[in-house]
């Protein structure tokens, strides 16, 4: 197990702990058990007798003060306590009764590596051992620290679950459950300094770009570290890295100062993997967005604005306890347009559920209760819960295929029918009907040019149809087009920016030169053929 005799691994531990140094960040100099995890997730009483069954009584550990490696992660305080406390904290806040794996995420600051190279050569300087010596000094990385401390965690926390009646696996690979531990190393090497640190008012913008300068900053740090070689250089760095003296309420875990500082020091937080919900809706109302329309207000006035994304997802958020959620849909309809037949097809991706456990009375309920509330603005139906992103995928794989079938009001300066020509309206009639498969080309819309890229789409109209003459300018048009065409655009031309256009198609009718001015004055989304 280990190639060293007990009286120098006793050696080493007394050392690393005169230096303040925890068992385990010790023994991980040595590298003596690899990742034997069964090792490392004894306490240190077990691992000392397991480890120098001869001489484990003349062991001096760090029990009760904080290692200035790890600040104490490593310890038993809270590898056996703080730390499995807290993550079962997060577990039940999630359906334990459908859950059965969970896998750890460890976040440490870069000081953390900067401790663990400047102790390492510290070290080297207090044992006398020259093979101790020689594996200390050596270039070679000390163990993952991370890795280990991960593992670690993850196997205790399973056994404490397990012995309180939790079937609890830790597996990386698949679990729906990610715990994730954060250790605030600047709180407890500041928590010592008097001046009070102020929190300055930035933009988000402004903090994120200050956050990568100080990142960058200590990622330089680190670099400088690892390439010194002179101990008396590295002294210097200690000193400044490290705390010299501690206050002994903060050294003491036990102390209110220490338990208080805790509070900053770890975060333990749950994030469930994404659940999908597809469905279709029908927007019935004229005037309702498909998103929430807010200028410059904030993220309660977004969740307060009527909308088909906030009366769908409203229901979801309040069942699952999510942190958020994100609408996508097959395509969208403009705020004045309906959506009528069998509906649009949507997904919503919940981010973080609490309950993502759903039955078919449950699903149902929801259902209801969005059609309630909407009371009559929209209807969902055929609601289905997804565990993994192939719906969204399958949906956005139709949108490239999919035809759309829209119904419109339009009304064109021409006169489509006559008093005293009463084959006019029929051969209007005949002559739309005989356009089929026409191959348009639409440079981006005025009207949202602002935010989409200047572009030529190549679109096609598959087919029109005249359903109704409302009077002499006026018609109702049945149009099959292929995905993503503009047909309000496609009808009055946008200013010869859609090529050709219904009014180009009647001017070619009547064998005139200039487009015929057309507008659409009702446009209804009928059928989007796709299914999920």
């Amino acid at each position: 197990m280990c190639s060293l005799p007990e009286d120098e691994i006793l050696h080493v531990i007394n050392k690393a702990s005169e230096v303040g140094c925890c068992i385990r960040c010790g023994l991980c100099y040595l590298d003596l058990f690899k990742m034997n995890i069964a090792m490392y997730s004894k306490n240190e009483k077990e691992l000392v007798e397991t480890l120098l069954p001869n001489h484990h009584q003349q062991v001096c550990l760090l029990s009760s003060s904080r290692c200035k490696i790890c600040f104490g992660a490593f310890q038993d305080e809270y590898l056996h306590g703080r730390l499995p406390n807290e993550m079962e904290k997060v577990y039940h806040e999630y359906d334990i009764e459908y859950l059965s794996e969970f896998h750890v995420s460890l976040t440490f600051s870069n000081h953390f590596h900067i401790r663990e190279h400047c102790f390492k050569y510290l070290l080297a300087k207090h044992v006398e051992s020259e093979q101790v010596k020689k594996i200390l000094q050596s270039s070679q990385p000390p163990l993952d620290r991370k890795r280990l401390l991960k593992t670690t965690l993850s196997d205790i926390f399973e056994k404490s679950m397990k012995a309180k009646g939790h079937e609890l696996k830790a597996n990386p690979q698949t679990a729906p459950l990610m715990i994730e531990v954060k250790f605030n190393d600047d709180v407890i090497m500041n928590a010592n300094s008097k001046e009070e640190v102020v929190e300055e008012n930035l933009s988000p913008l402004k903090k994120k770009r200050k956050k990568n300068k100080i990142d960058r900053r200590e990622n330089s740090n680190l670099q400088s570290v690892l390439r010194l070689k002179s101990l008396e250089e590295l002294d210097t760095i200690i000193q400044s890295e490290i705390p010299a003296e501690w206050n002994n309420d903060l050294s003491d875990f036990s102390s209110e100062t220490s338990v208080k500082l805790d509070e900053k020091f770890i975060k333990v937080s749950g994030t469930h993997s994404v659940i999908y919900i597809s469905g279709y809706y029908r927007k019935l109302e004229r005037g309702l967005p498909q998103s929430p329309w807010v200028m410059r207000g904030s993220k309660e006035d977004e969740q307060n604005t009527r909308s088909v994304d906030t009366y769908i997802g409203g229901p979801f958020m309040e069942y699952t306890k999510a942190d958020s959620y994100k609408f996508d849909s097959s395509g969208r309809e403009d705020k004045n347009v309906r959506m009528l037949g069998n509906g649009r097809p949507f997904v919503f991706a919940i981010h973080n559920p609490r309950r993502s456990h759903f039955t078919l009375e449950q699903v149902k309920e929801i259902e209801n209760t969005i059609n309630q509330r909407a009371n009559g603005s929209i209807e969902v139906h055929t609601i289905q819960v997804h565990f993994n992103n192939l719906v969204c995928q399958k949906m956005k794989e139709g949108a490239e295929e999919k035809r759309k079938n829209y119904r419109c009001v339009v009304w064109c300066e021409a006169a489509l029918t006559s008093d005293t020509d009463p084959s006019l309206k029929e051969k209007v009639t005949n002559y739309l009907e005989s356009i089929k498969d026409l191959d348009i080309g639409q440079k981006t819309p005025l009207r949202v040019l602002h935010r989409r890229a200047l572009h030529t789409r190549k679109k096609i109209i598959h087919s029109i149809k005249c359903t109704e003459f409302i009077n002499s300018h006026a018609m109702v048009l049945d149009l099959c087009t292929s995905a993503g065409t503009y047909v309000k655009e496609f009808i009055h031309g946008d200013f010869g920016r859609t090529e050709p256009s219904f009014g180009t198609l009647l001017a070619k009718l009547f064998e005139r030169s200039l487009p015929f001015d057309s507008q659409i004055l009702q446009l209804d989304v009928m059928e989007i053929e796709i299914s999920l």
